[in-house]
């Protein structure tokens, strides 16, 4: 049997998870507060709150993917 596994961003896991999902682990950031974030919540954040410090001038794509699920 074929398995796929979903990532869900934190901020939509609770409000709106059908709507977040993806397949690919890399439409997701993981934030330095290990907060995960898609790339529709990131631009809905405002800097130095969930994302980083407010000086910080990183993109979404220069933060770490959520690590590949492996099952032991």
């Amino acid at each position: 049997m074929n398995h796929r596994i979903m990532y869900v961003c934190t901020l939509c896991a609770d409000e709106n998870p059908e709507g977040c999902g993806h397949y690919d682990r890399l439409a997701l950031a993981v934030m330095p507060n290990g907060d995960w974030l898609c790339e529709q919540c990131w631009d809905e954040v405002p800097p130095g709150s969930k994302r980083t410090d407010e000086n910080d001038e990183r993109g979404f794509s220069d933060f770490p993917h959520p690590a590949e699920y492996v099952q032991p």
